[in-house]
């Protein structure tokens, strides 16, 4: 899977935000999240990701 070895380059200084869908969020963390839901990870030194929770949110579809 490409997006691990682009989290494996990133540097650990500062936290990095993606936004993606939820079959590659399910494909990363095993997590089945919601619509709007939030993953939050975080990557150790050797390049492994741990699940650290979830936030969820009032995301309603907007009607365009």
């Amino acid at each position: 899977m490409a997006i691990k070895a682009w989290i494996y380059r990133q540097k650990l200084n500062a936290p990095v935000i993606l936004v993606t869908h939820q079959v590659n969020i399910t494909g990363l963390t095993d997590v089945f999240s919601g619509s709007g839901e939030l993953v939050i990870v975080r990557r150790s030194e050797d390049g492994g990701l741990a699940t650290l929770g979830t936030i969820e949110t009032d995301c309603a579809p907007i009607d365009i």
